[in-house]
């Protein structure tokens, strides 16, 4: 039988965690997808390791590419996918047993082209058997106020979803960028009338220090760069979701801020401070903020050494 559901899994240099990722695919209950390696010009073991798994299976397929990052992968998974349904699996995660199954059960029963699961974050998984999971349905410029917002455990990221292949007909990820999720989650939701959730636990992130998201570059400072994308993206076609866009860009701004004072980035904390003072009024009196950005705000007031001092401590 063909595949339902293609799974996408990015490889680059993981050769400690491959082999958990790849046996949690082929590990799930619901038989009928088929796993696309990318190997995105790994240089340790990675690539001989996914090489033997795609020999020993005929539902997994490795493709071997010059390193182009996170999104180019992304972009020649999708392009090589056959299936009408794509999930996305990082290569230091792990899906639960049952993710395919009650992901295609909710989709079944929704009819979502876009379903979401909750996500187990640990450095090891501690799986345990789901029934039948609770299930919300939004409107899709609901799914994304509440994504923005960071509310009721509705993310932007990639993985941990199940998304109707077509919606990557016309979208892709941008390369060479970070936050490439953030970047291309609300114009997917722009294709679709409503989004399922699940509070279930489907999706296992590894919680390690040498990832990408944790460690300072310059890239990190694309955030702003894809909340100002996206702040356009609204003002053209959905005014509406404005003002979560701006408590979203000043969560980034927050963020980025302590990170490049901490790390002597001088002028770009400079900058993310700008954003902070003009942005910081509106989101304090928005019902709709969470706890988090309004203590933020708050504190703001005190200048930014108080600041930066308690989001050290913190």
């Amino acid at each position: 039988m063909s595949a339902v559901v293609s799974v996408i899994m990015p490889v680059y240099n993981v050769e400690r965690f491959l082999r958990a990722a790849i046996d949690s695919v082929i590990a799930q209950t619901y038989p009928h997808w088929e796993l696309i390696l990318v190997d995105d010009g790994s240089t340790d073991s990675s690539p001989e390791i996914c090489d033997r798994y795609a020999a020993a299976n005929p539902q997994i397929t490795v493709h071997h590419t010059a390193n182009g990052g996170l999104s180019a992968a992304r972009n020649f998974g999708l392009r090589h996918s056959s299936a009408p349904w794509v999930l996305f699996v990082d290569s230091d995660d792990m899906l639960h047993p049952q993710c395919l199954a009650i992901m295609m059960e909710l989709q079944m029963h929704s009819q979502c082209e876009i379903v979401c699961a909750a996500a187990q974050e640990d450095t090891e998984p501690h799986f345990r058997r789901i029934g039948v999971p609770a299930m919300r349905v939004y409107p899709w410029d609901k799914a994304v106020g509440l994504t923005l917002y960071q509310r009721r455990g509705m993310l932007n990221s990639m993985w941990g979803k199940l998304f109707a292949r077509r919606l990557f007909d016309h979208e892709q990820f941008t390369e060479g960028i970070l936050y490439e999720d953030l970047d291309i989650f609300y114009r997917l939701y722009d294709k679709v009338e409503r989004v399922a959730a699940t509070r279930a636990r489907l999706y296992f992130y590894r919680m390690r220090s040498g990832s990408i998201i944790h460690t300072w570059n310059d890239h990190r400072a694309d955030v702003l760069t894809v909340m100002s994308r996206m702040e356009a993206y609204m003002v053209k076609r959905h005014p509406l979701l404005l003002k979560a866009v701006s408590d979203r860009r000043l969560s980034a701004n927050f963020n980025i801020f302590l990170l490049a004072t901490a790390n002597g980035q001088t002028a770009m904390a400079d900058r993310c401070w700008t954003v902070i003072r003009a942005l910081r009024g509106a989101s304090l009196f928005n019902p709709k903020v969470r706890f988090k950005n309004h203590v933020g705000c708050l504190i703001s007031y005190l200048g930014r050494t108080v600041m930066n001092t308690i989001g050290r401590i913190c």
